[in-house]
């Protein structure tokens, strides 16, 4: 028999279809053709091998004589060798009909099949899928230049193959009705690739037979006798990766690219477009790179990241919104969930992993993390949990996990290290690669070999460290797990992501005793604030479920004043998020104490926003307690609440709390028994007695009560950073500053400094307003004027943003009242009275209880009669 040749195999199959009447073949019609190659030959091949045969299944092989010889005989010869000496001859004699019709029909013939069967794996029904805008323009920029190549690059789960569907589409669609006035468009997947492989075919040999041109030449000469209507041909490959390919295979065909490349280069005409791992890319770009002139004809658009590896976009918030409109028309919604959630879901694997988890009434305005988070749980399930090989890849990727050093960030593993566990899970590792759970990618530079191994998608591997943790520690939140985490993690950027995952893990199967160790873990006050906003959110949405919510309800129905409810309690963490996170706790019954805590903590949130009618509203769910819950704290919250209230309302300052307050620091008994976690407990108390302190307008008075507070600290196991001490710090220094004990309070405010941390990222909104104001009060002590106005413009800005307006505009008036005012720029003395005005008139409080009615008449009379105020 004649040995197999793919020219005469493409042919045989062209000519199957138009035997059976076929113009275009679907996958659902493999089972018919099947059936009449059967009826015709009495020979079966069955629809998974016709399949494989016409590009829509994974072909890696070659046909058998068995098919061969069964195809040959359907189409009406005597076997395969027989059809393959026939169409030599006809080749023969008509070899100069290579015209431009037939050319155009082979490359659309394999254009549609290619397009068909991506369209059909498609994560999200391809008719509801979007184009991709910045796709458009990539390839429209490539075609202005003279450049022969360019690529699409960036890790899987991006959509690459989709969005190149759509843009092929586009290039077809623009296509005249005169075939000789149409570009030749010839787009397959690296699967076709891989069925050349075996017959040890030159991709450019490949391509032009494929084509049925004999030559270089006859192709060329072709696209100049049709010069005038300057049609263009381009080659376009789909998932040009190398873990697709055996190792030495990748190499060769990459090598048969570039010479294709550099042949055509000089042919405006010819345009390859590929698509390709950002791994990939940055593995083999040494090979164009090392050649210059090669280089040049490369188009590489735009790339993202610092190693020049990822020109794709993630989708933005217009694509999110115009995908859920077109998966779900009845959403006419544009709301959106949380920033960090549409961070996440911009990644198009995970839009696609969460429309398939929500097919019925999408909606992405209804994302949650408990939704979104069991998205990543299937997504592991199916890709590492199930199929052969499950437990091999646990423990593989434990392994790597494991030679991670997750302490100092470094999340890579050097391959050479990696070496013999590759050697012993080889299929593993290849799978492993394939998902895209792991990659490889090599960063060598001259004399410098730096090959390296690490998770593809940031996501993945924090849940994955997660799981180590969590799995290896018999699936329990405990000292030994905290212990190990703190040892292995430390204060890495992943430390917050993974504690995120185990709280998740502990929500998802229902032992919420596990939250009583939440509080051991060595956090700073940013991230506290960010895992319990998480946490909050997740028992929203356990709690919105009609079953299976007993255990948790039980669970904070039982717990008293305690550190873990502590975890959740500080005025430091006041966001308009946190407050949402404290309504939550309120949806549980808990005891009065703690009760009256949220409310307090929500009452002087709201004033601290200038917000009288919700102040008004909190204040009354503190008043309804019983009088002997409110007495049972160190200082009755209720009491200090009013007179703040009344006095920013009335102008009016109640003496009876401020008596109280007093006795307390004369006779500190109360505080004197309290232990460690009492103290964090009043932390709210605490706060809010300095602050009812404060109107007295006595810095004196302020200094001995801090000094009171303050030496307890040390016996009750304080430490000197907890966000107690630092506030008590920060107004110590204030205090001194209005005494006018210059030296005491800068050494107070180097104290204050001193304890807090390096990085500013760490702060939480609270003390990132605390440390300003006192910053501007400490450059208006100094005189330093011109700095001061910008320390004061940068936060009345971040304060209004933030919820802090009390900030933003006691800042305001100080500045004014201790500045010489006849010289402050006109501009800016309008610009910051207005902004005094406005944000006072419209909270529902006294103007005259911030600013005295003599400085008022003072500014309003430098201001003019003609100036625009408020």
């Amino acid at each position: 028999m004649t040995m197999y040749s793919h020219h005469y195999f493409t042919l045989l199959k062209e000519c199957v279809l138009a035997k059976a009447g076929i113009k275009q073949l679907i996958p659902s019609e493999c089972q018919k053709l099947s059936t009449l190659i059967f009826t015709s030959t009495k020979k079966t091949v069955s629809e998974t091998t016709l399949k494989r045969i016409y590009g829509f299944a994974v072909s890696k092989f070659k046909p058998s004589p068995f098919t061969l010889q069964a195809l040959a005989e359907y189409c009406g010869y005597d076997g395969w060798e027989a059809f393959c000496l026939q169409e030599e001859v006809t080749e023969n004699l008509f070899a100069e009909k290579n015209t431009w019709q037939n050319m155009y029909k082979r490359a659309n013939r394999t254009t549609q099949f290619t397009l068909q069967s991506l369209k059909k794996r498609s994560g999200i029904p391809y008719n509801l899928t979007i184009k991709r805008k910045f796709m458009e323009e990539h390839f429209n920029a490539f075609l202005q230049t003279e450049k022969t190549a360019t690529l699409f690059t960036a890790q899987a789960g991006y959509g690459k193959t989709i969005g190149l569907c759509h843009l092929v589409e586009d290039l077809i669609s623009e296509n005249t009705e005169s075939i000789n006035n149409q570009n030749v468009i010839l787009y397959f997947s690296t699967h076709t690739i891989n069925s050349i492989a075996a017959d040890n075919l030159n991709l450019g040999d490949w391509f032009l037979s494929f084509l049925g041109f004999p030559s270089i030449k006859s192709l060329i000469d072709l696209f100049e006798e049709n010069e005038p209507v300057k049609t263009n041909f381009y080659l376009i490959i789909d998932g040009f990766d190398e873990f697709r390919f055996k190792p030495d295979q990748y190499l060769i065909f990459f090598n048969q690219l570039i010479d294709i490349i550099s042949y055509y280069s000089k042919y405006p005409w010819f345009k390859i477009v590929l698509t390709m791992r950002s791994s990939t890319w940055l593995n083999y770009k040494y090979l164009v790179e090392e050649q210059p002139e090669l280089y040049e004809k490369w188009f590489t658009g735009f790339m993202l990241d610092e190693n020049h590896t990822n020109n794709f976009l993630p989708f933005d918030t217009d694509e999110i919104l115009t995908l859920t409109h077109k998966i779900n028309p009845q959403s006419k919604s544009n709301l959106l969930p949380a920033v960090e959630l549409i961070q996440k879901l911009s990644y198009p694997l995970f839009f696609q992993l969460f429309y398939q988890d929500n097919p019925d009434n999408f909606t992405i305005a209804e994302t949650d993390y408990l939704n979104f988070y069991q998205v990543i749980c299937s997504f592991a399930y199916h890709k590492v949990y199930q199929g052969k090989n499950s437990m091999e890849k646990v423990l593989l990727l434990k392994t790597l996990l494991d030679q991670m050093d997750h302490k100092n960030n470094s999340f890579s593993v050097p391959k050479i290290l990696f070496r013999e566990h590759i050697r012993q899970y080889s299929a593993t590792y290849k799978d492993l690669i394939a998902n895209d759970i792991i990659k490889e990618e090599n960063f060598s530079k001259l004399l410098v070999y730096q090959e390296q191994i690490s998770f593809a998608n940031d996501t993945v591997f924090e849940y994955c460290l997660a799981k180590k943790f969590y799995h290896w520690n018999n699936s329990k939140l405990d000292e030994s797990l905290i212990h190990d985490l703190e040892n292995l993690v430390g204060k890495s950027a992943v430390k917050v992501p993974v504690i995120k995952w185990l709280t998740f893990f502990i929500i998802n199967y229902n032992d919420y005793e596990q939250f009583n160790y939440l509080k051991e873990f060595t956090l700073e006050p940013s991230e506290k604030l960010e895992v319990i906003i998480f946490t909050c959110k997740l028992l929203q949405k356990k709690l919105s479920e009609t079953t299976n919510h007993e255990k948790l309800k039980l669970y904070f129905t039982q717990i008293e004043q305690s550190e873990i409810f502590s975890f959740f309690l500080s005025l430091q963490y006041s966001t308009p998020d946190y407050e949402k996170a404290l309504h939550t706790l309120l949806s549980f019954n808990l005891n009065n104490k703690n009760k009256i805590l949220i409310y307090t903590t929500l009452a002087l949130m709201s004033i601290l926003n200038l917000n009288a009618p919700k102040a008004d509203k909190y204040l009354h769910e503190v008043h309804q307690f019983p009088e002997q819950d409110l007495e049972g704290f160190i200082i009755n919250p209720y009491l200090c609440l009013d007179t703040i209230y009344t006095y920013f309302k009335f102008g009016i300052v109640k003496k009876e709390v401020l008596q109280k307050i007093t006795h307390l620091y004369y006779n500190d008994y109360q505080l004197r028994k309290l232990h460690g976690w009492n103290y964090h407990y009043n932390e709210i108390i605490l706060k809010l007695a300095l602050i009812t302190l404060r109107l007295n307008d006595n810095p004196f008075k302020e200094l001995r009560f801090i000094k009171i507070v303050s030496k307890n600290f040390e016996s009750a196991h304080i430490k000197e950073n907890s966000t107690l001490s630092r506030f008590f710090s920060g107004s110590e220094a204030s205090a001194y500053l209005r005494t006018g004990n210059i030296k005491q309070a800068l050494k107070k405010q180097n104290q204050f400094l001193k304890i807090q941390d390096s990085d500013y990222n760490f702060y939480t909104p609270f003390m990132k307003v605390f440390f300003s104001m006192l910053s501007a009060r400490t450059s208006i002590q100094n005189q330093a004027y011109k700095v001061a106005l910008l320390q004061a413009k940068t936060l009345i800005a971040y304060s209004s943003k933030n919820g802090y307006l009390l900030a933003g505009v006691y800042t305001a008036i100080n500045y004014l009242t201790s500045s010489n005012i006849e010289n402050i720029d006109h501009a800016d003395l309008v610009e910051i009275y207005n902004y005094i005005l406005k944000t006072i008139r419209s909270s529902g409080f006294r103007l005259e209880s911030f600013i005295a009615p003599g400085t008022q008449h003072k500014i309003e009379s430098l201001l003019g009669k003609n100036s625009k105020v408020a």
